[in-house]
């Protein structure tokens, strides 16, 4: 899956929330949606890994703009 920007979405990658009231938040991809969840990742903060589950973000929003995401690695 690929963001409109055309950066390749995978499992592993970390994020970088660009919302400045929010801008320490890291989130690692989980999993890539399917089915009902088709255009969604689910994931979570990279502070948080001991946690189970997650949350699911829709691809839209990772675009590089003030509310939304960045890759980093």
């Amino acid at each position: 899956m690929k963001t409109k920007e055309g950066v390749e979405v995978a499992v592993g990658q970390i994020w970088q929330d660009l919302d400045k009231r929010c801008s320490h938040r890291r989130v690692r991809i989980l999993e890539i949606g399917t089915g009902k969840t088709e255009g969604k990742v689910r994931v979570r903060h990279v502070a948080d890994q001991k946690k189970e589950g997650g949350r699911w973000l829709s691809i839209r929003r990772m675009h590089n703009h003030s509310t939304g995401f960045a890759l980093v690695s």
